[in-house]
């Protein structure tokens, strides 16, 4: 066999080792389509948020804008920690509603 030819198959042999270990260690992300187009959607919606955000105070000091920004980021993040707790005491009370 040729040294380009063990090269290449080391570099496929390891390609596919590491695929094999991203599904096992992240089974949702490859098995879940609704959820990868739902993080999909919320990356498309806050890059249109960021362009709107930016046009609407343009000619402000750039100082201006990140505290701005980070004051909505954190209100985005306490409202994703109230949606992600909201939900999760939906599952608790279904399974809670199935044991009795």
């Amino acid at each position: 066999m040729k040294k380009c030819n063990v090269w290449a198959l080391v570099f496929i042999c390891f390609s596919c080792s590491l695929l094999i270990y991203q599904i096992i260690k992240y089974p949702k992300a490859y098995w879940d389509p609704e959820r990868v187009a739902e993080e999909k959607a919320q990356v498309q919606t806050r890059r249109r948020h960021d362009k709107m955000w930016k046009e609407r105070h343009r000619g402000y000091s750039e100082e201006t804008y990140q505290q701005w920004k980070e004051q909505e980021d954190k209100s985005r993040m306490r409202q994703l920690a109230e949606e992600s707790y909201r939900k999760r005491y939906e599952r608790v009370k279904v399974r809670l509603i199935i044991q009795e």
